[in-house]
């Protein structure tokens, strides 16, 4: 667990005025939203907030206009992640977008003004003078947005994803209650029949790579591809021809993979 400085404002609604000022969300300069940030709420902020901080609320935090200006401000003062029982919904949205975590835990009550912390990033999980706080999950996506550094970020990284090979060929496992062969069985034979293609492929002379990952067990990709409730995505194939010299994988000990029964 990382240790962590929350700025706490325990109030409900606190809104984007209070925390950019409006006169200030017509400009896009930086400082000014750093030097403006939070200053109707708390005017020594600026002076007390280091990178990396964390910042608490109360419910509904981020009520008022859409300008994304709040959430920027707030991440361009070195705020890395806000607490808060609830959030408005365009502010959630717009502090994903531009990678501003989120945590909502609405249970989470502290009294002090600034108070030391430890964070677990894997679990989200705050823990507080021994006392545990847990936030909700985001959904994958929103998780990859943030840690990809915002939306514009991620859409860079991912949007060309599915043109690295010519072919692409997605693995879907179509399962059926069956009294015999269980679920998970049939999942692996869709997975076996996918490793049984991609040597294939190697065999004749092309090049091949199996990905999975978050485009794989992801709800909104499945039902783009038009997939059943009975459909999963096992993987993707990304068939090609080999450019350059193949990586060379390092050899593996089989004896550090084998259990003997005698």
């Amino acid at each position: 667990m990382k240790k962590i400085t929350i700025h706490n404002y325990p109030l409900d609604n606190i809104d984007t005025d209070r925390i950019i000022p409006g006169k200030y969300t017509k400009t896009l300069n930086p400082q000014d939203l750093i030097d403006h940030c939070l200053e109707d709420l708390d005017p020594t902020f600026k002076s007390r907030v280091s990178k990396g901080d964390f910042l608490a609320g109360g419910n509904n935090f981020g009520c008022g206009s859409s300008r994304e200006q709040a959430p920027l401000a707030l991440k361009l003062s070195g705020i890395d992640t806000i607490i808060a029982k609830s959030f408005a919904r365009i502010f959630y949205r717009n502090a994903i977008n531009i990678g501003l975590q989120l945590l909502e835990i609405p249970e989470f009550e502290i009294s002090e003004s600034a108070v030391n912390g430890n964070f677990d990033e894997k679990t989200g999980k705050i823990r507080i003078n021994d006392r545990d706080y847990l936030s909700k999950p985001l959904p994958s996506i929103m998780k990859s947005i943030i840690d990809n550094g915002g939306l514009v970020a991620y859409l860079k990284k991912y949007k060309d994803a599915p043109y690295r090979a010519p072919l692409i060929i997605v693995l879907v496992a179509d399962t059926k209650e069956h009294p015999k062969v269980p679920i998970i069985e049939q999942q692996l034979s869709t997975a076996a029949a996918g490793q049984n293609m991609l040597l294939a492929f190697h065999e004749v002379g092309f090049g091949g790579i199996w990905r999975t990952g978050k485009f794989s067990f992801n709800r909104e990709i499945s039902m783009e591809l038009d997939l059943k409730e009975n459909e999963i995505v096992i993987g993707y194939l990304y068939i090609g021809t080999i450019e350059g010299k193949t990586k060379k994988i390092p050899e593996l000990n089989s004896e550090d993979f084998v259990i003997r029964w005698e």
